[in-house]
């Protein structure tokens, strides 16, 4: 008879309201540049590796955009900064255009120089082109220069194979 007098109490409260369960934990919604962050995407290694072994992060932005992070920290330890990349990262503030058609997307970022004091003029330039198989963007890009007499140097290209680690 206790039991079930126990258990009559405290369906009783739950029904007025007097207990509750701890709500879980919000997965809350990043933002960059203002942007919300609609997915992150990984890889380990991109080719060919620079100076040293770097890890890159892309945030898949609304408005068709997107980021790329480059770091050596442990995946754990920069997904668990989200808040502070603004501040961190200067790049977030000129996130990539892109064009979606199906599958494939590409975009070009452009850092014009030639009016710029303490460079030779030139416009440094960088072409996204890249493809989306399932959870996984295959995406390269190639950076280059632009010279007023119409030289150009190019770049590096690199290449990365982003899996998709969390969609918002």
């Amino acid at each position: 008879m206790n039991r079930f007098f126990m258990s009559l109490v405290i369906f009783m409260m739950s029904l007025a309201g007097c207990t509750s369960f701890p709500p879980e934990p919000a997965d809350t919604q990043p933002h960059l540049n203002g942007l919300p962050v609609l997915a992150i995407y990984y890889d380990d290694i991109e080719e060919p590796v620079g100076y040293g072994k770097y890890q890159a992060f892309l945030f898949l932005l609304s408005n068709d955009q997107f980021v790329i992070l480059r770091n050596r920290d442990k995946v754990e330890i920069f997904l668990s900064n989200l808040a502070n990349l603004e501040a961190e990262y200067p790049s977030t503030k000129n996130p990539i255009k892109f064009t979606r058609n199906g599958s494939l997307i590409s975009g070009q970022r452009i850092f014009d120089h030639l009016n710029s004091e303490g460079f030779v003029p030139h416009i440094y330039y960088t072409n996204y082109e890249g493809k989306f198989q399932g959870d996984t963007l295959h995406l390269r890009s190639l950076s280059g220069r632009t010279y007023p007499d119409g030289q150009e140097k190019k770049g590096e290209e690199i290449a990365w194979d982003f899996r998709k680690l969390k969609e918002y």
